[in-house]
This record gives C-alpha cells, sequence and structure tokens, in this order.
C-alpha cells in the first residue's frame, strides 16, 4: 500500500520541491547561525549515516506508533468517547 502512494505521490513531490520546503521548514524553526552551526556535523561520518538512514528512521517509528495505536485502540476509542462525553454532555441525550 505504501509503495502505491509514494508512486503516486513521485510525480508531484519531486526531489526539487521536498529540498523547497524542507529548506522553508528548517528555516521557520532554526535560525541561519543554528543551521551553520549543524552544517559542520552533517559533514562527519555520523552526520552522513544520519542523512542516509532518515527516511528509514521515520518510517520505522511511524510504523512502531501505528502498532502501539492498533494495539490500544479500544482503550483509545473508550478515552475519546469519555473525553468527548465528558466535554459535550448535553450531546449525551438518553443514549
Amino acid at each position: 500500500m505504501r509503495g502505491i502512494f509514494r508512486d503516486a505521490l513521485a510525480e508531484f513531490l519531486t526531489p526539487e520541491v521536498w529540498i523547497e520546503q524542507s529548506a522553508a521548514v528548517y528555516a521557520r524553526h532554526l535560525t541561519p547561525a543554528e543551521l551553520d552551526d549543524l552544517a559542520p556535523f552533517y559533514r562527519t561520518a555520523t552526520g552522513g549515516k544520519l542523512l542516509s538512514i532518515q527516511a528509514d528512521l521515520t518510517d520505522e517509528l511511524g510504523d512502531a506508533a501505528e502498532a502501539i495505536v492498533v494495539e490500544n485502540e479500544m482503550a483509545f476509542a473508550e478515552r475519546v468517547d469519555e473525553a468527548l462525553a465528558a466535554a459535550f454532555a448535553e450531546l449525551g441525550g438518553g443514549q
């Protein structure tokens, strides 16, 4: 499933577009001086490795988060239902 979405998005989410958007996001969160501080790190072997595995790390963390949600789906739904019922008691009616 993930491959299908990636292939479909590849037409619009080109490396150039991704770099442009990434630069804008980094610029909103880091000053030019902070970006300059990071540059030497990314030139190291460790920094290069981090860059090369970043997508894998993000995928694995997303998969782990999804597994936690699935594992706790019922408890999560119950807590959301309870919180909504408490926050919007007037909508509870006679149910």
